[in-house]
């Protein structure tokens, strides 16, 4: 089960990252390329991303994917919870495992409090 959480945690980011990617404008470079034979360009001159663009208030491609995985570790733990519950429920593990789901519950709770700040607070 600690597998499939960690997997729906993967799999979150990656969706996230993907959705806000497509909104991000990426920074486009007008530099020639460069003389080092690696056919890459200078990245001085590359444009900057736009302030307030993407997910949460991100404004670069890493704020989204940190923002992406916060998001995704908030709901990885609400179905943690809600699959512990269950087994209690059902009668397959001892009562005990309730609190662990408690604490669960509160990190997602804390945390998604946060993402709202952040989304909150001014640029």
């Amino acid at each position: 089960m600690l597998f499939a959480v960690i997997g729906l945690q993967y799999l979150g980011t990656a969706l996230g990252d993907w959705h806000a990617a497509r909104s991000i404008q990426r920074p486009v470079s007008n530099a020639p390329l460069s003389s080092d034979g690696m056919g890459g360009r200078d990245s001085s001159s590359d444009a900057t991303l736009p302030s307030g663009s993407g997910q949460s208030g991100a404004t670069t491609p890493s704020e989204v994917g940190n923002t992406s995985f916060y998001v995704a570790s908030v709901w990885s733990r609400l179905v943690l919870v809600a699959a512990f519950s269950a087994l209690v429920a059902l009668g397959r593990c001892e009562r005990g495992l309730l609190v662990l789901a408690a604490v669960n519950a509160a990190g997602a709770a804390g945390m998604w409090r946060a993402l709202q700040q952040q989304q909150q607070k001014p640029a």
